[in-house]
């Protein structure tokens, strides 16, 4: 993926970066393949399970705090 981090270096040490990139990359190539329900759902995962927001007009993605009451959905197709 191209995206970069726009968050404080402090802020990432409790991020999985292996995660976050894998998913990055997973939510990108949905969106070149024009399947954006399935990458809207991934985004959704960065949001609930690794606190971070995309910012896809500016390639960005930062740590967040979390969203309060935030549940886990249900397994997706591309969970499995």
């Amino acid at each position: 993926h191209d995206y970069r981090c726009s968050s404080d270096p402090a802020e990432l040490r409790q991020v999985d970066l292996g995660g976050v990139h894998e998913l990055l990359a997973r939510r990108l190539a949905a969106k070149k393949g024009r399947q954006y329900e399935l990458a809207d759902e991934m985004r959704l995962a960065l949001r609930e399970r690794y606190a971070v927001e995309v910012f896809d007009r500016d390639k960005l993605w930062r740590v967040v705090p979390p969203s309060a009451g935030g549940g886990a959905a249900g397994a997706s197709e591309w969970q499995r």
